[in-house]
Parts: structure tokens; C-alpha cells; sequence
């Protein structure tokens, strides 16, 4: 899938396999904030929005709302570190038929928005079809550039629309046309509509939709995208682009066998990528049924998976601080998630919040730069875009598993993906105490009546955790 270049936009915007089956999980645990609401006006349930951490902290959030009468805008907004929406949401173009997925990306350093759709019904509209760039340096004040981000007036955009920066100012773009006959890359920009940089095309791999980028830790680019079509070649399929070409990789695990045939679930609107602190591109989709959490390594060499009891859908991954994902997905009208340890060997505990409606999209951050590494989690849900902040729960262990009645003495363990957790304050029937730097806390049970006790673990910056312990 060969990429072509042209010259950046600094001037412009001067202004071997690893499987892990089922983990014992602690008892899921409360999300950090409650759901805000983002969006003020309608949303259809397919439209996914899209997110980016931008160099002050701030999360800046892309979704199109649809206008009665006029046809459908860009809105954006500005979510603080501390997970508080501003006040004041920036808004866009309105066009006659805006594209479902907008792409939130950083260009050059400045937040920037990939769009596609008809800016109006003229057929001699150059800009129609097109990708476009718009523009903001405070986040709000969008601006819509000159140039175009793709040859193809096609970039039909509600099958898949990504956007980054190379590394060197310079945007690369991927899209899915209306054909669905692969997927579309665009490198560079002119500031000329139309643009004389080339798009190129990738491998045809049956019907190419969902298309996303990501940049790894060594500024190679890679692409994924979703294959619809029936049989055993649909499914999950990536490749790196940049700067050179490397093979085409199908996820075979992201098929599996349901009702004696093939399928799989469409991530929607992005196949998720991730870039790991420290180096590797992962990505998350349904196997197994469709029960199945696969947390899996873009170049095949390991995965994790989690078994369920529903259906997993819309998954995303994102990279957190020390080289931890977090990874997340729906099932039924909840949201769940879990990060996993520093070299993404197992799961940490479940976290999870019901949505606010059924959610449909979601979009998310791991916290990267953001003290204690929060997901910062976006869903479409109820016509609405809102938002959301995880933290990372707590592991709890208790040895031995039950005492006397007449009193006795537990060691608790507390850990984080199984990493030990220190200074965490563990309690139980009134009896407190502090971890140690091994994540280990020694505990007197005092005498009390037959039954159950729960053991709870608190500290800064996660979810509290807990274990049960019988008293006989």
C-alpha cells in the first residue's frame, strides 16, 4: 500500500503467541464521574464521534449532529483532565450531508478535524466527496482550510474515516469509498482543491470498511480496517504503510463459527488501534462467538482474551502510562472495561457503568499524561453524545479465606493487573490498615458472630476493590 507525500502544514497552522483465558476478576467497580452530556441537539444512533488528548490535557471530542431542515454539522468539545466538559462546545460548517465519523487528530501540534460529505447539492462542487481539513488552535473556533485530503470524491466517510499527523506535520488520511473495494490512503497536503497529491489504494480484501490509523513509538504508520463480506476471510485485517509497506495481516481470531458458518462483529465506526507506550500497535475486537474480549498484538505475535456471557461490541483500545492498555467494550446498555499490567501479559480488574442509554459508538482515552492514567470514555448513546471517566480497579485477595469466630489473623494482597500495590488502606469489620511496597497488609480479625465480612481496599488515583472473607 504505497503512500505519497507533499509538504506539511507548519505554516498554515502557525496560527511469540501469548492467549490468556478467562482471569479471576475482582467485583466490578464504580466509574470515577458520572455521564455528562456533550451533545445538544440529535445524534444519529450510527454516527460515531471521535476523541484526541491535545498538549494541554484537555480531551477534544468530534461528533456530527444532525440539523431538521439544513442538514448536519460538526460540533467539538473540550473535556478538562479533571473529566469536566467546558462550558462553551465549538461548532462547524453545516453542509447538506456531513459525514458520520468525523476524525479528531492533532496536526502539527494544532487540533484539527478530517471530515468528509457534500457541502451542498451542486454537482460542480469541488468540495463535495472530498475529505476536508478544518482547523482550530483554541478547540472551538473551527475554520475550514483550502486544501483537500483526498483526490477521491468519494470518501464517503460513514464507513470509516481516520486521520493523523506523520510525525513531521504532514496529515495521512484513510477512508473507505462508497465501493467499499478497499481502503483509501491520502499523504500530504497542497492547500489546492483539487488536491495534486495522490490518494493510493491498499489491498482488496473483499469489502474494506471502518477504516483507522495509528502511529507507533517508532513512527511507523499502520492501517486497519474491517472485511464484511461472508466466509473465513472476513474479519479484523491490518498492515503497516508507513514509511514503507509491510505485509497484509488477517486477524484470524476475530472470525469465529457461529450457526455452522463464519462471522464475525464489525467494530464500528473504526477498527481500534493502538500505539503502546513503549512500542507495539494493538487492537481489540469480538471472537469466539462473539463472547469473547480479544486484546490482540497488530502483527499476530500475542493476544489476551477474557470469555463473557454476552455479546461483546464496540470495543476500543488505548494506550495508558507505563506501557498499560486499557481496553473497553459494550454489552447491552452497559459499558465495560479493564487495563491491563505494564507488558500487557493479563487483565487488571473490571470496571463498569451502565450507560446513560443504550450506547451504540464509543470512542476513548487512556490517559496517557493524565495523572494516574483514567479512561476518558465518549459513547453515542440515545440520540446523545456523552462522557465519562473509568479508573483502574483494585485486585483483592485475602489468605486465609475464612478465621474463627473467636478472632484471627488474614494477610490481604492488593495488586493492579497483578502488580502490588503500596500505601493502598484496607478494612474490614472495623480494622484498618496500609499496604506495604510488596502490596501486603497483615490484618487481626476480631471476635465476632458466623458469616460473611467484606474486605475493601482503597487508594488514590483507582477504584476501591474488595474480597470476601467467611467468619465460621
Amino acid at each position: 500500500m504505497p503512500v505519497s507525500s507533499s509538504r506539511s502544514l507548519a505554516v498554515l497552522l502557525a496560527a511469540p503467541a501469548l492467549a490468556a483465558a478467562a482471569l479471576p476478576l475482582a467485583a466490578p467497580a464504580r466509574a470515577a464521574s458520572p455521564w455528562h452530556r456533550l451533545s445538544a441537539g440529535y445524534v444519529n444512533t450510527s454516527y460515531g464521534p471521535s476523541v484526541v488528548r491535545t498538549g494541554s490535557g484537555e480531551l477534544l471530542v468530534a461528533w456530527t449532529e444532525t440539523v431538521a431542515g439544513a442538514g448536519s454539522t460538526l460540533h467539538t468539545r473540550l473535556v478538562s483532565a479533571r473529566a469536566v466538559p467546558d462550558a462553551q462546545g465549538g461548532t462547524g460548517p453545516t453542509w447538506s450531508d456531513l459525514g458520520a465519523d468525523p476524525a479528531a487528530f492533532l496536526l502539527a501540534g494544532t487540533p484539527a478535524v478530517a471530515v468528509s460529505g457534500n457541502q451542498d447539492l451542486a454537482s460542480t462542487n469541488p468540495r463535495n466527496g472530498v475529505v476536508s481539513l478544518l482547523t482550530a488552535a483554541d478547540g472551538r473556533s473551527w475554520a475550514l482550510q483550502p486544501g483537500a485530503l483526498s483526490v477521491s470524491q468519494d470518501a464517503a466517510g460513514d464507513s470509516g474515516l481516520s486521520a493523523l499527523d506523520d510525525g513531521t506535520g504532514s496529515p495521512v488520511v484513510a477512508f473507505t469509498r462508497s465501493d467499499g473495494a478497499a481502503v483509501t490512503l491520502h499523504h500530504g497536503y497542497d492547500g489546492a482543491l483539487p488536491t495534486a497529491v495522490p490518494d493510493t489504494s491498499g489491498p482488496a480484501t473483499g469489502t474494506a470498511e471502518d477504516a483507522a490509523l495509528v502511529r507507533d513509538a517508532a513512527g511507523r504508520v499502520w492501517a486497519g480496517w474491517y472485511d464484511g463480506t461472508s466466509g473465513s476471510g472476513q474479519g479484523v485485517y491490518t498492515q503497516e504503510v508507513l514509511p514503507e509497506v509491510g505485509p497484509l495481516r488477517h486477524l484470524a481470531s476475530s472470525v469465529y463459527q457461529e450457526g455452522g458458518a463464519p462471522s464475525s462483529t464489525q467494530p464500528d465506526p473504526r477498527v481500534p488501534l493502538a500505539a503502546r507506550v513503549g512500542g507495539g500497535v494493538w487492537t481489540a475486537y469480538a471472537g469466539a462467538g462473539g463472547r469473547t474480549l480479544v486484546l490482540a498484538q497488530v502483527d499476530g505475535t500475542r493476544q489476551l482474551t477474557l470469555r463473557r456471557s454476552a455479546r461483546v461490541q464496540y470495543a476500543g483500545v488505548s494506550p495508558a502510562p507505563g506501557g498499560r492498555l486499557w481496553v473497553w467494550w459494550v454489552e447491552g446498555g452497559s459499558v465495560w472495561a479493564t487495563r491491563t499490567d505494564p507488558g500487557v501479559t493479563r487483565f487488571g480488574a473490571l470496571v463498569h457503568r451502565a450507560g446513560p442509554d443504550t450506547p451504540t459508538r464509543t470512542a476513548g482515552d487512556g490517559g496517557v499524561g493524565v495523572a494516574y492514567g483514567p479512561l476518558d470514555l465518549v459513547v453515542n448513546a440515545g440520540n446523545a453524545v456523552w462522557s465519562t471517566r473509568l479508573l483502574a480497579g483494585l485486585q483483592v485477595a485475602v489468605r486465609p479465606v475464612s478465621v474463627p469466630a473467636a478472632g484471627g489473623s488474614v494477610v490481604v494482597s492488593v495488586t493492579d493487573a497483578g502488580t502490588p500495590v503500596a500505601h493502598a488502606r484496607v478494612a474490614v469489620g472495623g480494622v484498618h490498615g496500609t499496604t506495604s511496597s510488596a502490596g501486603t497488609v497483615t490484618l487481626r480479625v476480631p471476635r465476632g458472630k458466623a458469616g460473611r465480612r467484606t474486605v475493601t481496599a482503597q487508594v488514590t488515583g483507582s477504584a476501591s476493590g474488595s474480597a470476601s472473607l467467611r467468619v465460621r
